[in-house]
């Protein structure tokens, strides 16, 4: 008789818990039916206004050519840069002006103080005209010299000419060393270049110069100094 009551609340309990269980089954929500909670928001990126790839590109434009033309030049290395200025009170009647030829002949010339053609030019060589600028460049282009920026010597104009002879790079300049040997070889290769590249007519005789005056603005835009940026 025990046991069977022990039974029969056995089975009760079971019974119970049993009911308990399906009720918690049937209220607890199904893996399905789970409310999916939304990532942590990040937070905006701000980018200031001289910062991203819109303001890199500006900066790079800047510092590029403004001419279309000249812009597929800019960072390439010269055959030979010829410089020659900056104006001076003392020497007045001196042509300013700086020249550029690439290896392919494109020639990009600048006028800027006391010449008879100021501004910007763009021409091309010919094979024959640029076979003949190379020969002067393999026979001059050697022994540059400058002279060190703290020596004293009088502020005149100077001319100064980076070129490549075939095997190397070389700078040379005219300042503090006019009458020096070096100095005359500069001069010498300058002149030869200067009728090759056939650009004396552009710079004129002094009575045809313009722009000579001490308030004259300059007559060039400087483009040139543009192209070479990247190459220096």
């Amino acid at each position: 008789m025990r046991v069977t009551e022990l039974k029969w609340v056995r089975t009760v309990v079971l019974a119970a818990v049993g009911i308990v269980a399906a009720s918690c089954s049937k209220n607890a929500p199904s893996p399905a039916a789970k409310v999916r909670q939304p990532p942590p928001i990040a937070p905006f990126p701000v980018v200031a206004s001289w910062e991203g790839p819109a303001a890199d590109a500006a900066n790079t434009a800047d510092k590029g050519p403004t001419t279309p033309a000249l812009r597929q030049l800019q960072g390439r290395v010269p055959l030979v840069h010829l410089q020659r200025g900056p104006w001076s009170p003392a020497k007045p009647y001196d042509a300013a002006y700086e020249v550029v030829l690439f290896q392919d002949g494109t020639l990009v010339y600048e006028g800027h103080r006391c010449v008879k053609m100021g501004g910007l030019i763009v021409t091309r060589l010919s094979a024959d005209e640029l076979t003949r600028v190379r020969a002067q460049l393999a026979a001059g282009c050697v022994g540059l010299g400058a002279s060190p920026q703290d020596e004293v010597c009088d502020g005149g104009v100077h001319t100064r000419v980076t070129c490549s002879n075939g095997e190397q790079v070389l700078t040379g300049d005219d300042r503090c060393r006019r009458e020096r040997d070096d100095g005359k070889r500069l001069h010498a290769l300058a002149s030869n270049l200067i009728a090759e590249m056939q650009i004396a007519s552009w710079l004129g005789e002094p009575t045809e110069r313009q722009a000579c005056d001490a308030d004259t603005g300059d007559l060039a835009p400087r483009e040139i100094s543009r192209i070479l940026t990247a190459a220096r």
